[in-house]
């Protein structure tokens, strides 16, 4: 039983983490190598945020405004200068993420910060008892998939960015503005970034690198999707739940390493992810 809600566990987290990208990368083509430190933001700001006395769920919404904030001012500074340059935004994103976790640095040092969070309970579950924090992130995970798949579907934000997202210059000509797509866009990536710091604070302890270490995962889950909130999904249980069942049974190395290996073989034979099987883009 443990096992098996430490690999749901591990499952929603990658799809908190993934979010953001899923968002930026499906919509705007940009790799945003800056995420990591976007969360380092999220966490951070709900970190500072409660010890200025708020509230500790209003501190979550604090920690992801401060990093919409950053991507807002980041998207407008840089990266919509390269759009048509993906090379390029890989370097300059890359290049700003140094910059935030240096900043971070001379700011807060290189120290781990513990966080307890909003909720230090334990709920039974049959034989066990389990963290009622990590529950509610697996109940945030699924109602972040089911929201951004009925914004996508149901809506007429969603039918504007389906529109981008298939070309982006027939959209332009049909009066969308694109360019206020691709920012908002942006600035949702970003808090959704920092929302998944933020959230990730109480059982990640804060310190200015506490995004890298999903940065692969993440980014491999959401090549994968291939520009699917269903394939986001399929890619996370892949990687996360068969990684943490692998790494129960056999060694957590082996585990992350076979898994990896079975990304780049789908992708070897689905170049667009597992979005490629019911025909999505």
């Amino acid at each position: 039983m443990t096992t098996l809600l430490d690999a749901v566990t591990a499952i929603a987290i990658l799809l908190m983490v993934s979010a953001g990208l899923l968002a930026i990368l499906g919509l705007m083509d940009v790799i945003n190598l800056a995420h990591p430190g976007l969360m380092a933001i999220g966490a951070y700001g709900v970190l500072k945020a409660t010890e200025a006395g708020i509230d500790p769920w209003t501190a979550i919404a604090v920690g992801m405004v401060i990093a919409a904030i950053t991507g807002g001012i980041i998207e407008w500074a840089v990266v919509s200068r390269l759009y048509h340059r993906p090379l390029d935004t890989i370097l300059a994103t890359w290049g700003i993420a140094l910059v935030i976790w240096q900043l971070l640095v001379l700011l807060y040092g290189r120290a781990a910060y513990p966080y307890n969070g909003p909720i230090q309970e334990l709920v039974a579950i049959g034989p066990i008892d389990y963290s009622a924090y990590r529950l509610l992130l697996v109940g945030y995970a699924i109602a972040l998939m089911v929201g951004l798949v009925a914004v996508q579907r149901y809506t007429k934000v969603g039918l504007v960015a389906r529109a981008v997202m298939t070309d982006s210059s027939l959209a332009q000509g049909m009066g969308v503005n694109t360019r206020r797509v691709q920012f908002v866009t942006f600035v949702i990536g970003a808090g959704l970034a920092g929302a998944a710091g933020a959230l990730l604070a109480p059982i990640s302890p804060v310190n200015p690198f506490v995004g890298l270490n999903y940065l692969i995962p993440a980014f491999l889950a959401v090549l994968l999707a291939g520009k699917s909130v269903g394939g986001l999904v399929l890619a996370a249980t892949l990687l996360s739940g068969g990684q943490t069942v692998v790494a129960m049974m056999l060694d957590p190395i082996i585990a992350s390493v076979a898994m990896a290996l079975i990304a780049v073989v789908i992708l070897r034979f689905l170049p667009k992810g597992f979005s490629a099987l019911w025909g999505a883009t």
